[in-house]
């Protein structure tokens, strides 16, 4: 434990990773810019031990984990420590370790959040602050109709709502077998408790998600592609909303013709790929779950 802290706080935070510099850097934008509202950091820290910590106002719980853990698992470590401790927050999120915030973010929720209500915030782009997807221009409030809308950064659950969702789906996220879409899932979940708001006054800032390819291989590309396409088909035919995703293959052609348009060839054969790639599982999922 990081200093003695009271167990009452307007938003927990609950965050991994490996990388250092990663971590102190969400850290120091959470201390720098949280202004008036009382933040409590849970940080799963995985791998290789690190240097000494330096003391910051919002760490609340440090979990040390000499081996790699899955995002899910890691962030259900997390859910656990705050559920045994009794921690109270008004809401709950969970920012990636690439993660930063400003203090508008802070301001907003002030402004803008009510206890008892979930809602989505937008991401800008770290390195030029333009969104990082299509966003609706003034609030929206709505149930699936958001889900295009979801990631784990724009997540801001009421407690009370984390206590009846409990934890995240092991089988989904970063290092498990389904390496995507654990935040749909969630989102899904919480759906039975109410509906969710998009905010687009309340943003963090996340790397860009096409500027992430530069430096990777083709075969990179395409295992993200892949492990993405499969988490995200996964989460559907949980739910039984495979009815939902006759335009899914199709989004791929969309990054296809930005890529191409923007002369990335290598990015553009493997967007193209993806398209043939969702339309295959599509197939064969339907007709494992009509045989079932």
């Amino acid at each position: 434990m990081c200093g003695k802290m009271s167990n009452t706080f307007d938003i927990i935070a609950i965050s991994t990773g490996q990388d250092e510099d990663l971590i102190s850097g969400l850290i120091a934008s959470m201390a720098g810019a949280h202004g008036p509202v009382k933040i409590g950091l849970i940080l799963i820290k995985q791998g290789k031990a690190w240097p000494k910590e330096q003391l910051s106002p919002v760490l609340l719980h440090i979990i040390n984990s000499s081996e790699r853990l899955s995002l899910s698992k890691a962030r259900n470590l997390g859910l656990e420590y705050l559920f045994q401790e009794r921690l109270q927050a008004k809401h709950i999120i969970f920012p990636d370790d690439d993660s930063t915030f400003d203090a508008k973010y802070f301001e907003n929720y002030a402004r803008l959040c009510q206890e008892d209500e979930a809602y989505l915030s937008k991401i800008k782009n770290l390195e030029d602050g333009k969104n990082y997807k299509t966003y609706p221009e003034s609030k929206t409030t709505g149930g699936i109709e958001l889900l295009p809308l979801v990631a784990s950064v724009s997540l801001i659950i009421p407690y009370a709502w984390v206590e009846k969702i409990g934890l995240f789906d092991e089988q989904l996220g970063a290092g498990a077998p389904y390496g995507s879409s654990e935040d749909l899932d969630y989102f899904l979940r919480a759906l039975d408790c109410g509906k969710f708001s998009f905010l687009p006054e309340i943003y963090n800032l996340h790397p860009s998600r096409f500027g992430k390819y530069d430096s990777l291989s083709s075969a990179q590309i395409k295992q993200r592609f892949q492990t993405y396409t499969d988490g995200y088909l996964y989460v559907f035919f949980k739910h039984q909303l495979s009815h939902k995703l006759k335009l899914f293959p199709e989004r791929a052609l969309g990054g296809f013709i930005i890529s191409f348009l923007k002369f990335d060839i290598k990015l553009a054969m493997q967007y193209f790929q993806l398209y043939r790639y969702r339309k295959n599982q599509i197939q064969v999922l339907s007709k494992q779950n009509s045989a079932n």
